[in-house]
């Protein structure tokens, strides 16, 4: 049947030329529409089944909090112009009601100087409330030591937590402000409400998302959009969002930019599309250039290259009806089938060339191409498809979409090419007037490769040997390579996204790369919060239950309340300041300078650097020459820049807004889920009102780590089944990759047999058939680990693809070999074909080196040390076996 197929096409090629050119252009015409219909999606969750449960989640998650797409947008500069910039840009962004539902720039203040105490914790009411019972500036500076005490020197489990410890770069940020306000005042300077001021900054600390040495600010843009909508779209919204934050940082003195999941998503989308016109045109200027130098013409390379477009382009529009979308596994889908669809055109192009060359005319050459090289195009082709779908029994859906579009279409591009070219050079001779007339014999063929095949078996034993010896310390190297779970490595070099979230990680301790809880109640809800928060790996957490007080302590809670505000709405407020309490309050400022050292010394021993360095601005270090610290200046001015009257003024003004702030924020009223502020309530409540988020940030970058990583999520998956997020979602797409790689293998080595023994009809043709694949395999995978290349989830697919791709050599040696009978004749002949086709192959993969996208030039760089080294295995090995069987 095979042959009788091969046969029809070269007749109908020669005989029906014309209309087997209507019929391709029809084709194409039909394809490559359906080809333009393709989408594409990016982000690891559309690599995972649909069905799985953390990919389930996590699109749940997606649908009922809008806000867990949050764009982040980080500003750099100095403090003010942060805050000038923040002001002025959020309003510029939500008037882009389009893209944007809300921008968050500060803490929401005006909810917690209504419901601050509300929120403490019972354990706590009796160290924190006593800091509020006296509003007089020098008992309360008392009573502020004592509750600093109490926290961070008496308390064993001080500054255990990532939570702990930006607490305390808060607490201690809010001191400064306080102790520069009071500075302010005794160098006589006049600022408009010095005392509400003092008393914010002593409650709620800097309320703006500064970085700890204030040249950063963090703001939170909440999108009307999510990863989820069409990459083109997604690319629009956010650009125009980048825009508009561009433009308002010039006229600030501020540098801003944006990251987050949705930016990276909107990266990977143009790095794609962008790489994947770049890369196939470097692809196909590389193989037309090797062309013309192997074969000393252009008009055949043009034809080649033209096919192998055609026979993509059918390739591709049949793939539209089998997928939705292309992942970002099958992006690159055009130029793998370039690489390898390429094959085709130059074994008929080689044939045909040789054929002509050797005085047949145009028909006669046509078919003894088909019918000597059809057969080996045919089954390398069929193999080669079969090898990429065994990767369909993966559970992944990426794995999936990538063996099901390039198994069918490596099988598409082949009976593509061979439709397409045959027609293609009959309409060449055609044109060119050759068509009767036959060429004068010429030697075409490569005799070094005759020579070599030839050396090889006569000197077999002493090259078996050696080949082994280098198989095994290969194989050896092999083994040892590592596997790179940094998913940031993968993604294009110098993307402004990855260099802010790297920032941001660096300056404020969050991650756009979190683990996500959900429950259906409150009570699970604040449950699972406070056992996030005893993860060895937690940085942060984050929940409605902030903003709701624990019903348990409820009675006790309001029982406080209306104790401290009975207590303050009788408490005085000292109009003149003593001798006395001058001296009270030097002591006291004294002691708060103490206790800060001991803190510093805390973080120190702990290693909590940035209590440390926030410390030091107060304190100074130990052994400096010059006192420093904010605080200690502040103590040694009191000797000579001191006064009543100054003081004296702070103490009115700072006790008066003190006194009504907490009686304010002592009010009794019930703080539930239904009288929450929308801003808090939306960003932790689903739209359907009875799902609640969790979000549990790590104390560290993951992706440095892999440990950490697998530390981070297999906590996070104990405490929850429903554990989802980046980094559960990674870490098991990594695991299933690998498990379904090792399977992929396996069933593609058992395919690829299969096919051979059905195709030679001889168990011995198809065990040799096989070896060239196994040796070059295994020094494909011992080259990359001397190259310091790692596995990653990207070029972890080029060892089940080597299969399928490095058994076509062997394939087409063994269909001239069962011929010819002579080495010399084979390797010259077909020898030069296959090296052709190595190379071109090469080539192909070797352009996705250039993508910008480091995760398929990794796929590239290795596929193609793979296709090198399985020619060798062709070139080296095979002609030892079939001397040796030559012999006997």
């Amino acid at each position: 049947m095979r042959k009788k197929f091969l046969h029809l096409i070269a007749r109908w090629s020669v005989t029906r030329t014309w209309w087997m050119t209507v019929g391709i252009l029809v084709l194409t015409l039909f394809f490559g529409y359906r080809a333009s219909t393709l989408q594409m999606r990016t982000g690891f969750d559309s690599l995972l089944p649909g069905d799985n449960p953390r990919t389930a989640e996590f699109n749940r998650i997606l649908e009922e909090f809008e806000n867990e797409s949050n764009i982040m947008l980080l500003a750099k500069g100095n403090e003010d112009s942060l805050k000038a910039y923040a002001r002025g840009v959020k309003p510029l962004l939500e008037d882009f009601d389009k893209w944007v539902a809300n921008v968050h720039i500060q803490i929401p203040e005006d909810f917690y100087r209504r419901n601050a105490l509300k929120l403490l914790p019972p354990d706590q009411l009796d160290n924190f409330g006593s800091m509020f019972y006296d509003p007089n500036l020098v008992p309360f500076l008392h009573n502020l030591n004592n509750s600093f005490e109490g926290e961070y020197q008496r308390n064993d489990e001080a500054l255990q937590s990532r939570r702990d410890e930006l607490d305390a770069v808060r607490f201690l940020d809010g001191l400064e402000m306080f102790v520069d306000l009071q500075s302010a005042v005794m160098n006589g300077e006049v600022i408009e409400d010095v005392g509400q001021k003092a008393v914010d900054a002593i409650t709620f600390g800097e309320t703006f998302m500064l970085s700890p040495n204030k040249d950063m600010i963090l703001i939170f843009i909440e999108p009307t959009f999510n990863m989820m909508i069409e990459p083109a779209e997604l690319q629009e919204s956010v650009d125009g969002i980048e825009k508009i934050i561009k433009e308002a940082s010039t006229q600030y003195g501020v540098t801003a930019g944006l990251t987050g999941s949705i930016v990276l998503g909107r990266d990977e989308y143009k790095a794609f599309t962008s790489d994947s016109w770049t890369v196939s045109i470097l692809a196909l200027i590389g193989i037309f250039i090797l062309f013309v130098i192997s074969f000393r013409m252009w008009v055949s390379p043009l034809l080649a290259i033209l096919t192998v477009i055609m026979g993509v382009t059918w390739a591709m529009g049949f793939s539209s009806f089998l997928v939705e979308y292309l992942s970002m596994m099958t992006a690159m889908m055009s130029v793998i089938l370039i690489g390898l669809g390429i094959d085709f055109s130059v074994h008929i192009i080689s044939g045909y060339t040789e054929k002509r060359n050797q005085g047949l005319d145009v028909q006669i050459s046509m078919q003894e191409t088909l019918l000597r090289f059809g057969p080996g195009i045919m089954t390398g082709g069929i193999t080669t498809g079969l090898a990429f779908l065994t990767l369909m029994i993966s559970e992944t859906v990426g794995m999936q979409e990538m063996g099901l579009m390039a198994g069918v279409g490596i099988i598409f591009t082949m009976l593509a090419t061979i439709i397409i070219l045959p027609t293609m050079l009959v309409i060449r001779e055609r044109l060119l007037k050759n068509f009767n007339k036959s060429l004068p014999p010429k030697d075409v063929s490569y005799p070094f490769l005759g020579r070599i095949a030839e050396f090889t078996a006569k000197y077999r034993w002493i090259m078996g040997i050696f080949f082994l010896l280098i198989t095994g310390f290969l194989f050896n190297r092999g083994v040892n390579m590592s596997v790179d779970y940094n998913y940031l490595n993968m993604e294009p070099v110098g993307l402004e996204s990855i260099k802010l979230q790297e920032e941001l990680i660096e300056a404020f301790d969050l991650s756009s790369d979190f683990v996500m809880f959900t429950t259906d109640n409150l009570e699970d809800t604040r449950a699972l919060t406070r056992q996030a928060r005893e993860m060895e790996t937690t940085g942060w957490v984050e929940s409605i239950s902030d903003y709701l007080p624990d019903s348990d302590g409820l009675e006790e809670q309001y029982r406080f309340l209306q104790d401290l505000r009975r207590n303050l709405e009788n408490r005085e407020i000292r109009k003149q300041m003593s001798s006395h309490d001058m001296n009270m309050y030097r002591k006291e400022m004294e002691r708060l300078e103490a206790n800060i050292i001991e803190l510093q010394d805390l973080a120190f021993l702990g290693g909590q650097d940035k209590v440390y360095d926030k410390a030091v601005k107060l304190v100074g270090e130990a052994g400096d020459s010059l006192d420093r610290g904010n605080i200690t200046q502040f103590i040694n001015a009191l000797d000579t820049g001191l006064t009543k009257i100054e003081l004296t003024y702070f103490q009115q003004q700072f006790s008066k807004a003190f006194k009504s702030t907490i009686i304010e924020m002592a009010n009794t009223e019930p703080l539930t889920l239904d009288n929450l502020p929308s801003e808090i309530k939306n960003r932790f409540t689903g739209k359907s009102g009875n799902i609640f988020i969790i979000n549990v940030y790590p104390e560290k970058n993951i992706w440095e780590d892999s440990r950490f990583l697998y530390r981070f999520t297999d906590e996070a998956t104990e405490l929850s089944e429903k554990a989802t997020g980046l980094p559960p979602i990674f870490v098991e797409l990594m695991d299933i990759m690998s498990k379904d790689g090792k399977k992929a293998t396996y069933l593609a080595i058992i395919a690829v047999f299969l096919v051979l023994l059905l195709d030679f009809r001889s168990l011995k043709y198809a065990l040799v058939g096989m070896v060239p694949l196994i040796f070059g395999a295994i020094w494909m995978t011992g080259l990359m680990e001397i190259s310091g290349l790692k596995f990653t989830m990207m070029n972890i697919l080029a060892v089940p693809l080597i299969i399928g791709i490095g058994i076509d050599d062997g394939v087409h040696i063994l269909h001239r070999w069962k011929i010819e009978k002579n080495l010399d004749i084979v390797y010259r002949s077909t020898g030069k074909a296959i090296l052709l086709t190595s190379l071109t192959t090469m080539l192909g993969f070797g352009s996705l080196w250039f993508a910008t996208y480091r995760g398929l030039g990794s796929m590239g760089i290795a596929l193609f040390i793979g296709v090198g080294t399985c020619f060798l295995a062709t070139l080296f090995i095979i002609p030892a076996i079939l001397g040796l069987q030559n012999k006997q």
